[in-house]
Order: C-alpha cells, then sequence, then structure tokens
C-alpha cells in the first residue's frame, strides 16, 4: 500500500470500537506496507490555544443540549443515548488534512467529529460502522419501525452530507451493511470488512480440556458494561440459568458486575473488568464456552476473542452474531430472547467445547476471518479503490 492512512477514533482504548480501531491499526502496522498513523480526538495538541478549547467546548455543550431536548420531544426521555452530533465540536477537520492520504474515521460520535467537520475534510474519507448511530441515533439499537424526531434529523444531514461528499463505507458485518444500505438506498453501498483480532495473544491451550471435575462446565460472560446494559441481555442469562438442572455451570464474569450472584446448582466467579487482552484470552482459553446474551449485536468482538482461543459460543441469533453460525461448530444460536432455549443451547455447545476438534475449527475459523493478516489485507482492498486527493 503506498498510501499513508490516518485512524481517527475518540479513544483507542476503552470501547468496542476503540479496541476494534486500535487492532485495525496493529493489523495494518504489521501488515499494511504503507504509514499507517492514529489520531485520538480526546488528546488535544499544543497548538490549541485555551480560548479556541473552551469556545470549542462551548459550542459542544450546546450540541448536546439541541439533542437532549430532540429526544425529550421524541420520547418524553432525556436520559437516552442519543445524538445528532451536527455541529461544530472540539476538533477540526483541517488538521486531519496534514496527516494522511486517506481519512479512516471510527468512533467519532458524542463529544468529536460532527457531521459539519467530516464534510470539511479534503482527504478521502473512510467511515467504519462500529454500532447502528447512523441508522438509529441510538448506539447499540438497529432499525425501528417509526422513526423518532431526532432519528429523522440525523437521517436527513446524513443524506445531505453523502450528496456533497463521498464516503466509502464499511460495516464489520453483512447485517450491518444490509441496515444502512436499507435506510439510505444508493446513497450508501457498504463494504463488509471484520474487525481484527490478535490471535497470537488469544491463542488455544492446546492442553485443554483436562477436565479435573468432568461433571462442571465452565461459561464464560464477557460484558464490559456489567449488568447495567439492558442491551446485552445479563438477565436473559440468569433466566436461563434457572431452568439449567442437569448440569453444573462455573460461570465466569468479566466486566463491571455490581451485583453479587448466586445460584444452588452454579457457582459465580467475578474477575472484574479485565483492561488487557492477555487477562482476558488467559480465562477464554480455559472455559468450554462464551455465553453471549446479547439482545442486539452490530459485530460482537468477544465473539471473535473466544473461537480464536478455540472455545465455542452459545448466542440468541440477532444481528451480526448470526454470521457466527457459518460455521456450524463454532456457535450455538438459540431463537432470540428464550431463555428456555438459551438454557438448552448454552449446555450443548459447552459439551462440544470439550471436544479437540471442535476446539481446533473454533480456531481456524477466527484465524480466516479475524487474523491481522486477513483483515489487514481485506482493508487495502478497500484503500485501493479510495481515489487519491
Amino acid at each position: 500500500m503506498n498510501k499513508s492512512v490516518a485512524l481517527v477514533s475518540y479513544s483507542f482504548e476503552k470501547g468496542g470500537a476503540a479496541i476494534a480501531a486500535r487492532r485495525q491499526y496493529q493489523a495494518l502496522a504489521r501488515f499494511g506496507g504503507g504509514k499507517v498513523s492514529l489520531v485520538s480526538m480526546r488528546e488535544p495538541t499544543s497548538a490549541e490555544a485555551l480560548p479556541f478549547k473552551l469556545f470549542n467546548r462551548t459550542i459542544f455543550l450546546f450540541n448536546n443540549f439541541i439533542s437532549r431536548a430532540l429526544s425529550f420531544l421524541a420520547t418524553g426521555n432525556i436520559t437516552e443515548k442519543k445524538s445528532i452530533n451536527c455541529f461544530s465540536v472540539p476538533f477540526r477537520a483541517s488538521k486531519l488534512d496534514k496527516l494522511a492520504d486517506i481519512v479512516h474515521i471510527h468512533w467519532i460520535h458524542n463529544e468529536t467529529l460532527s457531521l459539519s467537520e467530516i464534510e470539511r475534510i479534503q482527504s478521502p474519507v473512510v467511515w467504519t460502522l462500529h454500532d447502528a448511530w447512523l441508522v438509529s441515533a441510538p448506539y447499540h439499537l438497529g432499525q425501528t419501525e417509526r422513526l423518532s424526531l431526532v432519528q429523522r434529523y440525523l437521517r436527513f444531514r446524513i443524506r445531505k452530507l453523502l450528496a456533497r461528499k463521498q464516503i466509502t463505507f464499511i460495516s464489520p458485518s453483512r447485517f450491518g451493511a444490509r441496515l444502512v444500505e436499507d435506510a439510505y438506498g444508493d446513497l450508501i453501498s457498504c463494504n463488509v470488512v471484520a474487525n481484527a483480532i490478535d490471535t497470537d495473544i488469544f491463542s488455544p491451550n492446546l492442553g485443554f480440556p483436562a477436565d479435573k471435575n468432568p461433571d462442571i462446565l465452565r461459561v464464560a460472560v464477557v460484558i464490559g458494561s456489567g449488568d447495567a446494559d439492558f442491551n446485552k441481555g445479563f438477565d436473559l442469562l440468569l433466566a436461563a440459568l434457572e431452568e439449567i438442572v442437569d448440569y453444573k455451570l462455573e460461570i465466569h464474569l468479566i466486566g463491571s458486575f455490581t451485583s453479587s450472584y448466586h445460584s444452588i446448582n452454579h457457582t459465580f466467579i467475578n474477575h472484574g473488568f479485565l483492561y488487557k487482552d492477555f487477562e482476558r484470552a488467559n480465562i477464554l482459553k480455559n472455559m468450554h464456552v462464551t455465553a453471549i446474551p446479547s439482545r442486539f449485536e452490530m459485530f460482537c468482538q468477544v465473539a471473535c476473542e473466544s473461537l480464536s482461543c478455540g472455545t465455542p459460543i452459545a448466542a440468541f441469533s440477532v444481528g451480526g452474531l448470526k454470521e457466527f453460525s457459518d460455521w456450524d461448530t463454532v456457535a450455538g444460536m438459540a431463537l432470540p430472547f428464550d431463555s428456555t432455549d438459551f438454557a438448552r443451547v448454552l449446555c450443548s455447545t459447552a459439551v462440544t467445547g470439550r471436544n479437540h476438534q471442535v476446539r481446533r475449527t473454533c480456531r481456524a475459523f477466527a484465524i480466516e476471518r479475524f487474523s491481522f493478516a486477513a483483515v489487514s489485507a481485506a482493508l487495502m482492498g478497500v484503500y485501493a479503490t479510495v481515489g487519491s486527493r
């Protein structure tokens, strides 16, 4: 690749989109062959004067007030995570044009790059859609039957932007690509490039499973926001566990879980929030199954991490999660939001997780789809279609 690329994100550390952006940088740096840089919009530059920053912060607060006011008018609830992010905010597009031939946007909602500023970027723009914000305004919610006032206004602004500027879109799943193409029709054609996983860190335990106690099935549950996020479906998992009496489960919780959980039949072990990849990998590679009870997922990096460790997943057949069933043995899919069916799938998938051949298949699936080499090649294919300045 003979073009330089700047990956732009609000953060590269915390949050699914931030982690995905950082891993794409690592993939391109290792296999891309061109110059790639990170631009974190949380970090102020030395060239910014204090009055300028204060002015932009004021504009952001105004934008936030307008977004919440529109949310209240549409839903009667100002706490919903909806953002139109259309006005000038603390990061200026002029900074990006000097950095690279291609500007690749990742997580830019809330306090960062506005639609108005994206329009002003002179370099070709690639935009990876890590969530459903472009479609629905809430981040973790797909298409809705009736559009709220916030959603109508957001789509108006997006259509206005696309009429004036050509943007190359990427989604990590076929589901996400269809979601935005259905919403915007011919204005958007979306490429599909999976998020990358460091398959060297998320690697199998070659000696597993050497079960000391074959009567216990070990289950990983990785939810960064813990039990607070309704969309992640932890309540559905708890309901499913109540129905499992034929097996004893050892449930390993990873994330910000605020409560202690107890069960007559099962054991809960809370590991807390694990920021480091190798910490999560050390747990995932020693599980029989990873439970993903989400109500909605555009894509799921936890699923990728688990499969790369050789551990199959159990999930509801929704959103981007459906695509992990392309290879039947790597994922058990339950009927959406049916706790009884999820209990069945969780146990049956955990039992198959004892099989060495199943674990090798999970690993092969991850290498083919999510390795740095595979994702870097796919990204370079997209970049090659983007015109030079």
